[in-house]
């Protein structure tokens, strides 16, 4: 959940998930998620979308910031 205080944008984890191989999850457009990948084995991690965007907005939860991310999407025309 994106929390807002004195101008900053903060998140707040209210839920989470541990996926393991073979399982989905969908989320709704509003949700803001993060990935963790464990480094002790190979791991492929998929993510599509509904519809096409042009940017994504980043978090970066250190520093309290957002940011505008240009989306690069394969097979576009």
């Amino acid at each position: 959940r994106r929390a807002r205080s004195a101008g900053a944008a903060a998140l707040e984890a209210v839920h989470e998930v541990r996926a393991g191989p073979g399982q989905a999850l969908t989320m709704m457009p509003q949700d803001i998620h993060s990935v963790e990948l464990d480094r002790t084995a190979p791991c492929l991690h998929l993510l599509m979308y509904g519809e096409t965007f042009e940017h994504a907005v980043l978090f970066d939860r250190d520093s309290g910031r957002s940011r505008l991310h240009r989306v690069h999407a394969i097979g576009r025309r």
